[in-house]
């Protein structure tokens, strides 16, 4: 589903002067993503690798019983360990492992490698959940997020915004010593 993106222009006007903007319908911490629960979405990624519960359990080392139970809901969220397990036996990709994570309801693995620190998802978060950004101010800051990180998704050939030739995004810095291969 598209979003519409909100004017960018507007979202240095969208807290009021007095800075006494409510926020309006729900939580500063913007919608929420509806993700299924551990169980069934654990049952449709085994299914989708072709996996049977036997095969998955002797990947990540469990019993077949624990997977039956734990697709059917009868067993809590594994521990981290546990779900690390799984996403490797499952072969996740950073996305699907993301989401994986959260359905167990611990940080996704992204968050996690990062940091609760790292000071750039603080201060995203701190602007996020921010009581006096509007709505729309929130929306407009996600949707700027959104492109920025979108402009980066390929760092070797990242997407140029018009900024004048040369490295655009991360690149592999080499001293002058250094060969590339």
């Amino acid at each position: 589903m598209v979003r519409p993106r909100p004017h960018l222009g507007r979202v240095c006007s969208a807290v009021g002067a007095d800075n006494s903007e409510a926020v309006a319908g729900g939580s500063p911490g913007g919608p929420a993503a509806t993700l299924p629960g551990f169980g069934p979405l654990l049952r449709q990624l085994r299914e989708a690798r072709g996996l049977s519960q036997s095969a998955l359990a002797g990947r990540a080392g469990f019993d077949r019983s624990y997977i039956n139970r734990l697709e059917a809901g009868e067993r809590g969220t594994p521990a981290p360990a546990a779900t690390e397990a799984l996403a490797q036996a499952l072969d996740l990709g950073d996305a699907e492992a993301d989401r994986f994570y959260a359905a167990a309801g611990l940080l996704p693995r992204s968050l996690l490698a990062l940091g609760p620190a790292d000071p750039t998802l603080l201060l995203l978060a701190q602007r996020l959940t921010d009581p006096r950004l509007s709505v729309a101010a929130r929306a407009a800051l996600r949707a700027t997020v959104e492109t920025m990180v979108r402009c980066w998704a390929n760092p070797v050939n990242p997407v140029s915004l018009g900024s004048p030739p040369g490295p655009v995004g991360p690149v592999d810095p080499v001293t002058p010593t250094q060969e590339r291969s």
